[in-house]
């Protein structure tokens, strides 16, 4: 049996996982941070499975818990679904009746710079509709070149030119990509 000393300490090292939608990734990857929501902080878990298990995150950062609390103050939070703690209400609103379940979060006031992101884990199917074969509707521009202007930034060009952006943008911040299946 782990002792409160132990216990405290694995949670103090443990990873940390904020979740995104995936169209969010582009403007994360552009401008270097993770940003606030509207009530200033960013909403983290502790818990993997908790943010793979389909809450319409189709991507999410994985954090190294050791170089952020350095930086930030990560304040601890262990929301009960369908409640809350010690009659204060949670700051998103969150509810899920049917679930009675404790979410484990932790929460950084700011942004968040991706210095301290080790891994972007996507979904595969998203990762890929974004580098997959040419579409019928990336087909259709390209048999109709003189009605290309409509369709500016729409063609398998210039998808494959976002691809390289995506690619060239995780080098720089020093992030590792995973791609895998999970519910999301």
């Amino acid at each position: 049996m782990k002792s409160f000393i132990d216990f405290i300490s694995e949670q103090n090292r443990a990873d940390l996982y904020h979740g995104t939608p995936f169209d969010n990734l582009h403007s994360i990857l552009r401008s270097g941070k993770i940003k606030a929501s509207d009530n200033g902080h960013v909403s983290l878990s502790r818990d993997k499975k908790y943010v793979e298990s389909g809450h319409g995150d189709e991507a999410y950062f994985n954090l190294n818990h050791e170089t952020l609390k350095h930086h930030h103050k990560i304040i601890p939070t262990d929301w009960h679904m369908g409640g809350s703690v010690k009659g204060k209400h949670h700051e998103d609103g969150m509810q899920d009746v049917k679930s009675r379940r404790s979410e484990s979060e932790e929460s950084v006031k700011g942004h968040i710079p991706l210095k301290h992101v080790k891994e972007l884990v996507v979904q595969s199917k998203h990762y890929n509709e974004l580098v997959g074969p040419k579409t019928d509707y990336e087909k259709d521009i390209e048999a109709e070149p003189d009605m290309a202007w409509l369709y500016k930034g729409n063609t398998y060009k210039d998808r494959l030119q976002r691809v390289k952006k995506f690619h060239s943008a995780l080098k720089k911040h020093g992030i590792k990509l995973t791609v895998k299946d999970y519910r999301g």
